[in-house]
């Protein structure tokens, strides 16, 4: 089982890698210089008038022909943070500075951003940034730490020295994840999300045999959740590990949870998503995704057999604690198939750890066998799953990523032709 975190985490960013491949894009021409970090840290020099900074990118989310998002881990004064860089076609962004809601922002993150300024526009780049903790998308960023704080002390939270919470993971489109003493605090960018999070903290941890976060405090107007720490480590690489988070799978799936949302007839539309983006990325690999797609359609099964399911499972969603398995992050909560939770975590394993689509498959089998008979679904709901992440290495900005997102597609063939 080879697990692999992707790299979001601000305080450290890790070693530089290399610049990966990139689009040609004649709405955005200065992509390619977007995502070069010394040229970025070079114009940041002189709009900051401060010496030696570094810049790398980490991720991106793009549209090709209308815009992209980079996050970008960045050092100035001997300190990491982060910031959020946007270009956009046919869209002028210096507007955003004079937006009344984009400068409430600006003053709330005031003394906690890294610059004087934490919403500038760069004129050679012709980009915005949004230094950490402004993001005009994930407005509870930036709510005032000391109002949360008194919140979580009065609940009798141990917040431990720190001044504010820390930063564990950055989707700047999506969601963050921050960690403040025993209690870990989300805040999300879409409201659907925010509900959803309250749905999966709510029911959770009411599922017999599974530890499960529970929901501490909510703040909907930031769209802000503050759930309990689970103590524990990694799985260990063991097939009796794998069979316990089947075990606790199942439990799940068996449970009595009703009035959740239904995603299983979501599912082909988010692969036809996922497979128009990659045939602009890699137009050579069109004929592929097409066919790939098509096999997908011919073969989509029947909403006969639903369960409550966990919606987003991979290895690194379970903590091995002292007393069993805990399941983390039911953000995505819903009904599904029960193949949907099987398939997602062998898909992950192979786009995040490196697995082939052969020891994937035989961890899933560990899985298995503590879970119970195979859902007889399993290798459409794979195929679509291993699809769904097949952007991934181009979004985290791998320096292979054609070769990885080709081999992503050509496993997920594999999986239906079988």
């Amino acid at each position: 089982m080879r697990r692999y975190s992707h790299p979001l985490l601000v305080s450290d960013p890790g070693p530089r890698r290399p610049t990966p491949p990139l689009p040609v894009d004649r709405e955005l021409p200065q992509l390619a210089l977007i995502l070069d970090g010394s040229r970025l840290a070079t114009w940041l020099s002189d709009a900051l008038s401060t010496p030696e900074i570094e810049a790398r990118p980490r991720y991106i989310r793009y549209k090709p022909q209308n815009k992209a998002q980079i996050l970008y881990d960045i050092a100035l004064h001997d300190r990491w943070t982060s910031a959020v860089v946007t270009v956009a076609a046919r869209r002028d962004l210096r507007k955003v500075l004079s937006n009344s809601e984009a400068r409430s922002l600006v003053e709330r993150a005031r003394g906690r951003a890294a610059v004087p300024t934490p919403l500038m526009f760069l004129e050679d780049a012709q980009a915005l940034i949004e230094w950490y903790p402004v993001n005009r998308l994930i407005p509870g960023l930036s709510a005032d730490p000391s109002l949360l704080k008194q919140r979580l002390l009065e609940r009798r939270r141990d917040l431990g020295e720190q001044r504010e919470p820390a930063v564990l993971v950055y989707k700047p489109e999506r969601r963050a994840v921050l960690r403040w003493g025993d209690c870990v605090v989300k805040t999300y960018a879409r409201v659907p999300d925010f509900h959803r999070a309250i749905e999966g903290l709510s029911a959770a941890p009411a599922i017999p045999g599974v530890e499960a976060p529970s929901l501490v405090d909510r703040m909907p107007t930031e769209r802000l959740t503050v759930q309990t720490l689970i103590a524990g480590d990694s799985l260990p690489d063991e097939s009796q590990w794998r069979a316990r988070l089947g075990e606790a799978i199942a439990r799940v799936h068996r449970s009595a949870l009703t009035h959740l949302a239904v995603t299983s007839e979501q599912e082909p539309e988010m692969a036809r998503r996922t497979g128009a983006q990659l045939c602009l990325l890699l137009p050579g690999l069109g004929g592929r995704v097409r066919e790939l797609l098509g096999k997908i359609d011919s073969a989509t099964p029947g909403r006969d057999h639903l369960v409550p399911s966990h919606g987003d499972m991979h290895f690194d969603q379970a903590l091995a604690t002292e007393s069993s398995i805990a399941l983390l992050d039911f953000d995505h909560i819903c009904m599904a198939d029960p193949a949907l939770d099987l398939a997602t975590i062998a898909a992950h394993e192979i786009e995040q750890g490196g697995a082939t689509l052969e020891t994937a498959r035989a961890d899933l089998e560990d899985v298995l066998s503590g879970y119970g008979p195979c859902p007889p679904n399993l290798d459409w709901y794979l195929s679509v799953a291993i699809l769904r992440v097949a952007a991934m290495p181009f979004r985290f900005l791998a320096s292979d990523w054609p070769a990885r997102v080709s081999r992503l597609i050509e496993d997920a063939l594999t999986v239906l032709t079988a």
